[in-house]
């Protein structure tokens, strides 16, 4: 089986990220305003539902205004994520995709497994429009990557398992 071609995808930040999460904040304080003007003052029966919004509306913003680091690399099904001087395997899932807009995660596998060592990392990736011709290009080699089956090699080994059972029921 032919894997997609290798690649590797630096992350730019996402405008899309950015502007839901900011209308999102929006919309929340706008609530809060109506909630404020309707009962003519502040209410106080709520606190910790207001506490709790803000502090979900400001981890939002922090995680859509920081700004990604590494590189993305997929090469004959296997995914890394190369941040600074490090080369950290793992595996990708894709959650949501909508044609420039992809909502990915990416898995690390440690070195040495052990109980609760696997990190989540998610990436708001979107095609480039800076350079159309080179963008599309690594958009779509991207795209066509995480739409990839993630069980090649254990495919590969099931199927070599299963010639190796119908040779001994011939031969065997």
């Amino acid at each position: 089986m032919r894997y997609p071609p290798a690649l590797t995808f630096t992350p730019a930040a996402s405008c899309v990220y950015r502007a839901f999460t900011v209308s999102i904040t929006l919309l929340l304080i706008a609530l809060y305003a109506v909630s404020m003007a309707t009962q003519g003052q502040l209410p106080t029966e709520n606190t910790w539902l207001v506490a709790l919004t803000v502090f979900v509306c400001i981890g939002l913003l922090y995680d859509a205004f920081k700004w990604p680091q590494g590189s993305l690399r997929y090469d004959q099904g296997q995914w890394h994520w190369l941040r600074g001087d490090q080369n950290i395997a793992g595996t990708c899932a894709l959650h949501l995709d909508l044609q420039t807009y992809v909502l990915v995660s990416f898995i690390a596998q440690p070195a040495t497994p052990q109980l609760f060592s696997k990190t989540t990392h998610w990436f708001h990736l979107e095609a480039r429009r800076e350079d159309p011709a080179a963008g599309r290009h690594a958009w779509l080699a991207l795209r066509r990557a995480l739409h990839a089956p993630v069980t090649l090699a254990e495919n590969a080994s099931t199927e070599f398992a299963a010639k190796d059972v119908s040779h001994e029921k011939r031969y065997g």
